[in-house]
């Protein structure tokens, strides 16, 4: 799977690697594919997302996606520290769609910022997200 971050994709517009036991350093790496500027739709759910598997606190974060308009992270057991490793995905500013469903989010400040925030979003899932009582 780590080999596609080498290969030249032109084209390449969606992205599904739902159910890849991927983690966070495996999205970073990911990230630095010549193709990742240019992905619409990137499907992550039901990844181990929440996971960093280097030892460094400062690990790079995933780079943004500056076309995409659908991501999908839910069911990656997110909290705050793990949707704050991947916040640049969710500065795109043509997203539309974004998934987090599933995950332990109790309205986090990452939530919070990010909903704070002007941008184009049409549909936000978050179903299942133990938000509680919290207020966004």
């Amino acid at each position: 799977m780590l080999a596609l971050s080498g290969q030249h994709l032109p084209a390449l517009k969606s992205l599904d690697l739902a159910q890849n036991a991927l983690t966070a350093d495996a999205l970073n790496t990911l990230s630095t594919a010549p193709w990742w500027p240019q992905l619409e739709t990137l499907a992550l759910s039901r990844n181990r997302l929440a996971e960093a598997t280097s030892s460094s606190d400062d690990a790079e974060p995933a780079r943004l996606a500056a076309a995409l308009t659908s991501l999908d992270l839910g069911h990656n057991h997110l909290s705050d520290d793990g949707l704050a490793r991947l916040a640049p995905l969710l500065g795109a500013p043509t997203l539309k769609r974004l998934g987090l469903g599933g995950n332990a989010l109790s309205a986090t400040d990452t939530l919070r910022a990010f909903l704070s925030q002007p941008q184009a979003l049409e549909a936000l899932d978050l179903s299942a997200a133990n938000l509680g009582d919290a207020r966004l």
